[in-house]
């Protein structure tokens, strides 16, 4: 009578098949992985500026003031891990840095850092993108004091080749590429 068991030979054969098998999903998941992260932070990126945008339209209060140039989002450009929300309390159309403009309290709202390695690509100015109420307004302000009518922001990660790149114009689209 036979043994209904597994022989060694049939045991180091399933082994290897799974062995190939579990090398070869791994492949390549580091590059998904940071394609992931890229996509998920370009994707929170865009949902802040709805959301600033909303805060705009909605005339929300900060601090008890309602902001008499709105709201914004500032990206500087000697810092490409973060962002800024702000309030425009003195109605310049841009992040003020220092100061108290908004009855005392900074412009600053909330500053958005990118996570997994995630960094705006060098800007040549610092930029804000700033929605007055009620229509919302929208202007694109960089530091030179300049205004214009579309910005793109480049998202990416040292060491892979893709990135993502937000556009913005001035009738208030946006969305990823």
């Amino acid at each position: 009578m036979k043994n209904p068991g597994f022989t060694l030979v049939e045991l180091l054969i399933t082994i290897a098949i799974i062995t190939i098998l579990a090398s070869v999903s791994f492949v390549g998941y580091g590059q998904r992985q940071k394609a992931v992260a890229l996509q998920k932070e370009a994707n929170i990126l865009v949902s802040k500026i709805e959301e600033v945008r909303e805060m705009a339209i909605s005339a929300r209060y900060f601090h008890n003031d309602l902001p008499a140039g709105g709201y914004g989002i500032y990206f500087d450009s000697s810092s490409p891990n973060s962002y800024i929300i702000f309030a425009d309390c003195d109605k310049d159309r841009f992040y003020d840095k220092t100061g108290t403009p908004c009855s005392g309290y900074p412009e600053s709202i909330e500053t958005i850092k990118l996570e997994n390695g995630v960094k705006i690509s060098p800007l040549p100015f610092a930029v804000s993108i700033t929605f007055k109420p009620p229509s919302p307004e929208v202007v694109i302000k960089t530091s030179d004091g300049a205004t214009h009518d579309e910005l793109t922001i480049r998202l990416g990660i040292q060491g892979f080749s893709k990135e993502k790149k937000i556009h913005f114009n001035s009738a208030g689209l946006v969305y990823v590429e």
